[in-house]
């Protein structure tokens, strides 16, 4: 059906067919919106002008809820299992734990929670995080967030273990926290240009991993078992213990610690510590250009 003006929903509204409104929607603070179609049915609720929930938004069952809005703002409430055409801006909780698509851009602000337990399709759209983000498992499905054009991290991003981040840029940034104990998939350079960056599974990153300070951050990637696929260039720190398949370039300081850190290749440029409980093996010639110190092994 068809609705003309702007509409408020303060009480519950079901969607059970295509809708299109003529106007804005919000649904208010104590309000339900909810899917309820005919036979399973996929349906789709337009709204030519902006949408703003303050209350619930879920879209599970059989079929799929698709919202088609210039602009979805999540303001104050939850919204569930929901496809978006439009930019959908997310400042309190939105959980995906069934299979879904944004067709538009996707920034969770500082006061937003995102939960992503199921494959989310980003159709080649922007994911910004500026508050908490979890790509994770749950008891019947697991967390794929794909088809991400640019994921800049400037908060809290965590990859749980099985959990899979693909993108075609990753930029952990501005104090930024990336934890990766799933997998982190990306077609160009993934950047951790002052943030911090915890690699316990794997980051997969055609284009390199770039490691850079800013004047008021500090850049550290801290290998805590896990492995980088890729060269490495790092400007800032980079330590701890697992595997680079890459040659690492440093111009910043590597610390090798509580393992061995193994990588393709060396090229020091500024400072390499390799303390007591650290091992570094290279699979080539270490070229070491300026200072190489070593309390624990260097096997190359």
């Amino acid at each position: 059906g068809d609705i003309t003006g702007a509409v408020t929903n303060n009480g519950t509204m079901v969607v059970n067919t295509d809708t299109e409104i003529d106007g804005s929607l919000t649904n208010g603070t104590y309000a339900d919106l909810t899917l309820n179609s005919t036979g399973g049915a996929s349906v789709t609720l337009t709204v030519a002008d902006s949408f703003t929930n303050y209350g619930t938004v879920d879209g599970t069952g059989t079929g799929a809820l698709t919202i088609a809005t210039g602009t979805y703002i999540n303001a104050g409430g939850t919204v569930t299992n929901v496809n978006v055409v439009g930019n959908l801006q997310n400042q309190a909780v939105l959980n995906y734990d069934e299979d879904a698509f944004l067709n538009g851009s996707l920034t969770n602000t500082a006061t937003g929670d995102v939960t992503v337990s199921a494959a989310l399709d980003m159709n080649n759209n922007n994911v910004t995080n500026r508050g908490d983000f979890i790509v994770t498992t749950d008891a019947d499905s697991v967390g794929n967030l794909h088809s991400v054009a640019n994921l800049v991290n400037e908060a809290n991003f965590t990859i749980a273990p099985r959990g899979t981040v693909s993108a075609n840029q990753v930029n952990n940034r501005d104090g930024g926290v990336m934890n990766v104990a799933g997998t982190l998939n990306s077609a160009t350079q993934v950047n951790n240009t002052g943030a911090t960056m915890t690699v316990i599974g794997l980051v997969d990153a055609d284009g390199g991993v770039v490691n850079r300070s800013t004047p008021t951050e500090i850049g550290q990637i801290t290998m805590a078992g896990g492995r980088i696929v890729g060269t490495v260039t790092n400007h800032a720190q980079l330590s701890g213990r697992g595997f680079i398949d890459g040659v690492v370039t440093n111009y910043g300081t590597v610390a090798p610690v509580g393992g061995t850190l193994d990588v393709d290749g060396l090229i020091n440029h500024e400072v390499v510590n390799i303390g007591a409980t650290g091992v570094l093996t290279s699979a080539t010639t270490v070229q070491n250009r300026d200072r190489l110190n070593v309390t624990g092994q260097l096997v190359a």
